[in-house]
C-alpha cells in the first residue's frame, strides 16, 4: 500500500495541471509568431513617385546629389548606418566655371560589408552621367519594362555578392538599383531584392 501510495504521489508530481500546460503552449505560440512576423515584416517606401516594399530592418536614407552630368546616389537601404560622409561636394569639370561646384553621393559609400550587411543603392544620372544597364544576366521584368539582372561574385566592397540593374526613364535618365550582401542568409536576401524589384513603381515611365 505504502509503495502504490508513494507512486501515486510521484505521478501526480510528474505531470503539470492542464490550466499551466496551456499557459505555457499559450506563450511558446505567441512568441513564435512575434518571432516570424518581426523576421517577415516589410515596410513600404513611397516618395516622389518611387515606391516598393523591403524588409524593416533594411533602413532607408535619402541623399541627393546635384550633378547633371555624373552618377549619383539618391536612396540607400542598408542594415547598417550610412557614414556622414557619404555625400561629399567637389566640381564638375563638364560645367561651366564659377559655378561648377557640386555634390556627389557615393556609390559605395561603406568601406566594407560584413557577413551580415545589407546595402541597396539607388543611383540616377542623366546626359553624360546616365547609367547604362547590363548587356547580359538574368531576364526580369521591372516597373513593366524587360530589363536585365547581372549578378557579379565577388560584389562590391567585398560583397559576397552584389546584384544590379538599370531602369531607363522617361526624358532621357536612368536609375540603377545595386543590391550587395554580406553572405549571411544569402539565399533570403537575394529573395527580398528581387521582391524589391518586382513591387517597384516608378512614375515618368
Amino acid at each position: 500500500m505504502s509503495s502504490a501510495l508513494t507512486l501515486a504521489r510521484g505521478s501526480r508530481r510528474a505531470h503539470l495541471p492542464r490550466p499551466v500546460l496551456a499557459v505555457v503552449a499559450f506563450v511558446v505560440v505567441v512568441s513564435l509568431l512575434a518571432l516570424l512576423l518581426l523576421r517577415g515584416a516589410n515596410a513600404r517606401y513611397d516618395y516622389q513617385g518611387l515606391s516598393f516594399t523591403h524588409p524593416s530592418s533594411w533602413t532607408a536614407t535619402r541623399v541627393q546629389g546635384t550633378s547633371p552630368y555624373r552618377e549619383s546616389a539618391f536612396l540607400y537601404l542598408s542594415t547598417r548606418a550610412i557614414p556622414t560622409d557619404a555625400c561629399a561636394s567637389g566640381t564638375d569639370p563638364a560645367l561651366p566655371s564659377g559655378s561648377n561646384t557640386v555634390v556627389l553621393c557615393s556609390l559605395t559609400p561603406l568601406s566594407s560589408l560584413g557577413p551580415d550587411d545589407v546595402l541597396v543603392v539607388f543611383s540616377s544620372g542623366d546626359r553624360a552621367g546616365q547609367p547604362i544597364g547590363p548587356a547580359s544576366g538574368e531576364a526580369i521584368t521591372l516597373n513593366w519594362q524587360s530589363l536585365k539582372l547581372e549578378t557579379d561574385r565577388p560584389g562590391l566592397m567585398g560583397a559576397k555578392e552584389t546584384l544590379w540593374t538599370v531602369l531607363p526613364m522617361m526624358g532621357g535618365w536612368a536609375i540603377r538599383i545595386t543590391g550587395s550582401f554580406g553572405g549571411s542568409d544569402l539565399p533570403a536576401n537575394e529573395s527580398a531584392f528581387r521582391s524589391l524589384l518586382a513591387s517597384l513603381r516608378a512614375g515618368n515611365y
